[in-house]
């Protein structure tokens, strides 16, 4: 199982999810992962199957190796990947992986979710991306507040 939860807080934008460990005896452990976007910082997190996470990285690092990538064109570049890639094998891409950005830019912190279905979108408070995100966000809704801090 795999989660990710983006949240939108009075002083900044967090990223929580679980960090998964194979072992070589092909079991898993899972931890939990928090992370604070710092000032002038982009993150972003991601969940679904294996071969489109691996893709999608691969595709992340070539851009960030051959062309300027900055806080400001992150989400963009990361959305137009996903966007070539869906166009490569939609079955596989549109169910198979979800992203969460999360950047702290100009003294405004903003989070964005991309996915198959909906594609591209800025979120206001929070989201979940993977497994259990239906059962989980219903929880989440009840405890986070606008006036939440990270």
């Amino acid at each position: 199982m795999t989660y990710i939860l983006g949240a939108m807080c009075p002083d900044g934008v967090v990223l929580v999810g679980d960090l998964m460990e194979r072992h070589p005896d092909y079991s898993v452990t899972y931890h939990p992962k928090i992370q604070r976007v710092s000032s002038g910082a982009a993150l972003w997190g991601h969940a679904g199957y294996d071969f489109c996470i691996n893709t999608y990285n691969t595709e992340v690092v070539n851009a960030i190796s051959t062309r300027p990538v900055t806080v400001e064109t992150l989400p963009s570049v990361l959305n137009e990947i996903y966007l070539r890639l869906l166009g490569l094998d939609r079955n596989r891409f549109e169910q198979g992986m979800e992203v969460l950005v999360a950047r702290n830019w100009r003294e405004s912190a903003q989070l964005f979710c991309i996915d198959g279905v909906q594609g591209f979108r800025p979120i206001d408070t929070h989201y979940g991306i993977g497994s259990g995100r239906e059962h989980i966000s219903i929880q989440v809704r009840e405890k986070i507040k606008p006036s939440s801090t990270m």
